[in-house]
């Protein structure tokens, strides 16, 4: 793809990353917001904080916590729980 001496990450943007991502059909994101989505989705399979701190080189687990992750489990027990708090009857409905 063109280009001489040190790979530079502005280059590497126009170069690489958005050509392959235009090449895979997916909308553009940035590779801060794909490294998030990388851990959020491992996170939220069930990935320990101590192996995703490894694999992002993260030096512990805080920073990994307090960055790249939100707290997943659960959720749909969570949205489940607040359906069935406001969740109307049918003989309830007045018009």
């Amino acid at each position: 793809m063109g280009g001489e001496g040190q790979l530079l990450y502005p280059n590497w943007l126009t170069r690489f990353w958005e050509p392959g991502l235009t090449e895979a059909d997916v909308p553009y994101v940035t590779p801060h917001s794909a490294r998030h989505s990388f851990v959020f989705n491992l996170q939220a399979q069930g990935v320990e904080v101590g192996l995703l701190t490894k694999i992002v080189g993260h030096t512990n687990a805080q920073v990994t916590l307090g960055h790249d992750t939100q707290a997943v489990r659960g959720g749909t027990d969570a949205v489940a729980k607040l359906d069935d708090a406001y969740r109307l009857e049918d003989e309830t409905l007045q018009f």
